[in-house]
């Protein structure tokens, strides 16, 4: 609508059963794979993916010329053309309504969702439009929910639709009249259909310019010298005629009046000169607002709105910033990929023929350990070492062995990091004996324990850090419900108790299982960077959440995330389903269940990031407080692995996670309870999200606050109060049964 008539966007439109065999033949275009058709009264786009960015638009032109049956002539100034960022921020931008004819209008976004719903449903999407459109419709909503911009009309239109319903409340039904085809009128009303107006009347001195507008409303034109006759009918009136005098009078309108019997009638007069005389304004019941009153009304609303489109602008720009960083991170998933399925074939091939050899069949002793170990080794580094090699004796060493130090973190004596006698340590710091990292067991932990190891070692090579498994009630008890085992302290008890006596210097834990009251001489030395804090879905076939068919059986283990499934689809069969990330991804290949809902930061942790469906909205799911970052506790009187801990710490990660813990300190809570909470961290300042959810979903009581960062602790446990004075004590209550027996 900014760039082209609506002639030429009316030929270029593609009705709703056009739209497969569009897609079909977009599909065969040279260049292009995956592809959205947005068909709208106001525009028409085409989003798609494709290997050479100038001929796939120039491919897509060229399909709309033939498939259109459009001269290109016609299209001289009416086509615009974006590649990512600008495609990504322009998309943001449309489905957040700031594109729109209407800033702040509502029906964008469900025409978004429906272009790409289409879509999906023929097979033209894949990953990256699938990730694109489901984090539009993300941002679209955030908008909508964290702004005012659908609350405050600025255009003249938009403010005639707000007066209607101050008018007639509900614009159901209303039939509107159009005098003149003026473009402010028609826009006018777009607005008022948009918004539920029924009947849409249109009177022209050229009739079959009548025609042309009443068609686009499903309407009926009126010759111009009739449309006094159907005045008593009409709710609502729109002049917008370039005639010299007024075509409306007093005495007309108190004869239509009385043939209403008084029922009100909402006149704009836009037109200059005025089509409506002003004495037309004292009858009862009759309301007139000429141009000057509605641009009076508008410059009202878009002073208040400055500060709104502001925000809305930051949204859009940190969606799209996100969205980039997830498009670039893919670009090496083919080769990830194909690494990793290298490597299994390498294993499975070593192993097998280790088997089959006069060894033992099982190692079982330290030698036999690490002559498979060495075996594997060189069978896994056999040809990277030979290709390493032929290009340093072709000159090209220098490039290829940079790209090895960084993508194994190398050191530059031949020795790896974590070697433990190749260097001599930090300038001024002591080398003591061996530092014990404590962890569970399962695969997640010991790759998140791991982590730290290996940072610590690079940070300390004269000293030997090595880790200790240690088995947790939370392990053993694995066909147990959370909320029946004592909740977050069943998968660090056991763990703090080897950290008091001394058997590890570092507990290693996500931090969301920590208790917010720690056992005496214990403390959080460090809050690790948060590798996201959503929830995510991990389907089979679904595309999102709100895709999955009714009745689909989705597992989880936390009481939070079923409560908000069955807020958000109450028509799913929730599954309990407990076990190790891996074990739980398991069960959803072998059918148990139809999707998965999990923490994002674990797949991501373990390299399982294409797993990832969906990352689901706040909107429809706040997150664990504390997850998506590591806790490194330590005791209190250590100093020793406080400073180790210390280089670890996130500024932005541990301020956000004193508030959170501050929150579920006050609340008394863990895994038992269904409480969500979101920290956004804006320079000094948190912006606080936080709820308690009835493990039914049919209540949900939430409440935002925003604090320096000094006060993160103290704000957490403020919010907290108020969550419980709305009503939360009551639904903690009804979870009271849950939590007997937890400890702490």
């Amino acid at each position: 609508h900014r760039s082209a008539p609506v002639e030429i966007r009316e030929r270029l439109a593609f009705g709703e059963k056009e739209l497969p065999g569009a897609l079909e033949a977009l599909g065969g275009l040279p260049f292009m794979h995956e592809r959205v058709i947005l068909s709208t009264c106001n525009r028409v786009e085409i989003y798609s993916t494709t290997g050479d960015a100038e001929k796939g638009a120039a491919g897509l032109v060229q399909f709309l010329l033939e498939d259109r049956g459009v001269a290109e002539q016609d299209l001289q100034g009416c086509l615009y053309c974006h590649s990512e960022p600008q495609s990504v921020h322009h998309l943001f931008n449309v489905a957040s309504s700031l594109d729109s004819m209407v800033v702040g209008e509502a029906q964008i976004i469900a025409q978004v969702k429906a272009a790409y719903q289409r879509a999906w449903e023929n097979g033209a999407t894949g990953k990256v439009l699938n990730q694109l459109f489901q984090k539009a419709l993300k941002v679209g909503k955030h908008v909508r929910t964290a702004t005012d911009i659908a609350r405050r009309p600025v255009s003249v239109s938009s403010v005639a639709v707000e007066l209607a319903g101050k008018i007639f409340g509900d614009l159901k039904g209303r039939t509107t009249l159009i005098v003149g085809a003026g473009e402010m009128s028609e826009a006018a009303a777009v607005c008022l259909a948009s918004s539920g107006a029924g009947t849409v009347l249109v009177a022209n001195r050229t009739f079959s310019r009548a025609e042309d507008i009443a068609r686009r409303f499903n309407g009926r034109a009126l010759h111009f010298d009739g449309f006094q006759d159907e005045l008593a009918s009409c709710d609502i009136v729109i002049t917008s005629t370039g005639a010299p005098h007024f075509i409306l009078r007093k005495a007309d309108m108190v004869k239509v009046m009385a043939r209403r019997r008084n029922r009100p009638v909402f006149i704009i007069d836009i037109a200059v000169p005025r089509n409506v005389d002003p004495e037309v304004d004292g009858i009862d019941n009759v309301y007139l607002y000429n141009i000057d009153d509605l641009e009076k009304i508008t410059a009202k609303n878009l002073a208040g709105r400055e500060g709104e489109m502001d925000k809305c602008r930051e949204i859009i720009h940190a969606g799209t910033e996100e969205f980039m960083v997830w498009l670039s991170s893919i670009e090496a998933s083919p080769t990830i990929s194909s690494l990793k399925r290298k490597v299994e074939d390498i294993l499975h091939r070593e192993l097998t023929r280790a088997l089959v050899d006069s060894r033992p069949r099982s190692p079982s002793t330290p030698d036999e350990v690490a002559w498979l170990s060495r075996r594997l080794a060189q069978s896994l580094l056999a040809e990277p070492i030979g290709r390493l090699k032929a290009h340093t004796s072709r000159g090209n060493g220098t490039l290829y062995t940079s790209v090895l130090h960084d993508v194994f973190d190398l050191d530059e004596t031949g020795g790896g990091k974590g070697a433990g006698s190749s260097g001599g340590g930090e300038p001024g710091v002591q080398a003591p004996g061996v530092m014990t990292i404590g962890s569970r067991g399962s695969a997640l932990a010991l790759n998140q324990a791991g982590w730290v190891r290996d940072r610590l070692s690079g940070a300390y090579p004269g000293r030997e850090v090595a880790m200790k498994t240690i088995r947790t009630t939370g392990d053993r008890l694995k066909d147990v419900p959370l909320e029946q085992m004592g909740g977050k302290g069943a998968f660090v008890k056991e763990i703090e108790a080897a950290l008091l006596a001394g058997e590890i210097d570092i507990a290693v834990h996500s931090l969301k299982d920590v208790p917010a009251e720690l056992p005496d001489g214990l403390v959080i030395g460090a809050v690790t960077k948060r590798a996201g804090s959503a929830d995510v879905l991990v389907a089979r076939e679904a595309v999102s959440l709100d895709q999955l068919p009714e009745g689909a059986r989705v597992g989880t283990s936390s009481i939070r995330r079923r409560a908000y499934l069955a807020r958000h689809r109450p028509d799913l069969e929730l599954v309990a389903l407990r076990g190790n990330l891996d074990t739980r991804l398991r069960k959803l290949d072998d059918g148990e269940v139809d999707a998965l809902v999990v923490a994002g930061a674990g797949l991501r942790r373990m390299g399982w990031e294409e797993r990832i469906t969906q990352s689901i909205p706040f909107e429809v799911m706040l997150p664990a407080p504390g997850q998506g970052a590591l806790a490194l506790e330590i005791r209190k009187a250590d100093g020793s692995a406080a400073a180790a801990a210390r280089g670890l710490e996130d500024e932005d990660s541990r301020s956000a996670a004193d508030a959170e813990r501050g929150l579920i300190a006050a609340l008394g809570g863990g895994c038992r309870l269904p409480v969500g909470c979101q920290v956004e961290v804006e320079g000094d300042w948190l912006k606080i999200r936080a709820a308690i959810i009835s493990p039914d979903g049919t209540e949900c009581i939430e409440k935002m606050g925003r604090c320096r960062r000094e006060d993160a602790d103290e704000a957490g446990r403020g919010l907290a109060g108020e969550l419980l004075k709305a009503g939360g004590d009551r639904i903690l209550a009804l979870c009271a049964p849950a939590a007997a027996g937890e400890g702490r």
